[in-house]
């Protein structure tokens, strides 16, 4: 009788430390999800950048005619506490653009806050569809974004590396029944 009781015991810990492994299997299939969904991120920066530096070849000058800095009171969405509000400094850069007869548009208007008045910028387009454009500094932008998004999926990458280590490690200990003894 003894001998059954320090079985069932016995199976009822491996069952435990299979039932842990099993769910710390599903968190690391979740982290190289996350890993997929990086690397499809960086891509899709690098693809639209490409995309637009290869269509875009005509160009049109723009000046910076007025920037305009607005507080808005914004409700911040809270779970816990229902609501909170802050003020939200909101930039709005106007550039008066001096257009071609394909480059329809007058005025751009855009929230990058970066911009001096009065100073002169190149806008690119398509000349086979003039509402795709961006202004000259903005792929700088884009490439910046896409190695930072690249540099924090390798970063994530080594962790999902030694977090499958440690995985396999505890499987081997889980299978050779090495895990109980500790």
């Amino acid at each position: 009788m003894p001998n059954t009781r320090f079985k069932k015991r016995l199976n009822a810990a491996r069952k435990n430390e299979y039932s842990k492994l099993k769910r710390f299997r599903i968190g690391l299939c979740i982290a190289f999800g996350f890993e997929v969904v990086l690397i499809f991120a960086a891509w899709l920066v690098g693809y639209n950048t490409e995309l637009l530096r290869k269509n875009c070849t005509k160009s049109v000058d723009g000046v910076v005619v007025s920037i305009d800095e607005k507080k808005k009171w914004v409700r911040i969405l809270s779970p816990n506490h229902g609501g909170r509000y802050r003020y939200v400094t909101v930039i709005t850069t106007s550039i008066s653009v001096q257009t071609d007869g394909v480059f329809k548009e007058s005025t751009i208007t855009t929230h990058d806050g970066h911009y001096k008045k009065d100073q002169k910028l190149k806008i690119y387009y398509d000349p086979k569809d003039p509402s795709v454009y961006y202004i000259e500094d903005r792929l700088d932008i884009n490439n910046k974004t896409q190695i930072v998004i690249i540099v924090i999926a390798v970063l994530w990458a080594g962790v999902c590396l030694l977090l499958t280590w440690v995985t396999y490690k505890q499987h081997k200990k889980c299978r050779s029944g090495k895990l109980l003894e500790e």
